[in-house]
C-alpha cells in the first residue's frame, strides 16, 4: 500500500473483514479501513494495530474518506435501501479507541 499524498509506501495490511474502502492520514500515520460488518477500523501504520473502532449504523459500510487536514473523516453507509453520509472526529475517534458503544456520535449527518 502507498500513500498517494506523499509517495510514500506504507506496508500490507491484512484486514479480517470485507473492506470496501481505505483511506491513509497525510502523514501516513492512520490507515482507515470500511469493515462492512462494523464500521471504521482506524490502523497505526507503524505497527498494524487497530487503535480505534467507529461503529456506524446501517449494514454496509460503502466508503471511507479523510478530510484533508485529517481532523475529520467521512463514511458513507447504506442502511435499508437508502444511503447515509455521516462526518466523524478524528480526535474524538482515537481518544475513545476501541471501547464498545452501541453507535458513534457524528460530528454531521448528511443524508
Amino acid at each position: 500500500m502507498y500513500n498517494t499524498h506523499v509517495l510514500e509506501r506504507i506496508g500490507v495490511f491484512q484486514i479480517n473483514d470485507s473492506c470496501k474502502s481505505i483511506d491513509v492520514s497525510k502523514d501516513s500515520k492512520y490507515l482507515l479501513a470500511t469493515a462492512t460488518t462494523y464500521g471504521v477500523k482506524i490502523f497505526d501504520t507503524k505497527n498494524g494495530d487497530v487503535v480505534a473502532e467507529v461503529k456506524v449504523p446501517g449494514i454496509f459500510c460503502k466508503q471511507v474518506e479523510m478530510s484533508f487536514s485529517d481532523k475529520q473523516f467521512l463514511v458513507v453507509y447504506a442502511d435499508k435501501g437508502q444511503t447515509f453520509v455521516r462526518i466523524y472526529s478524528m480526535k474524538d475517534a482515537l481518544a475513545h479507541g476501541k471501547q464498545q458503544k452501541d453507535k458513534d456520535e457524528p460530528l454531521k449527518y448528511l443524508y
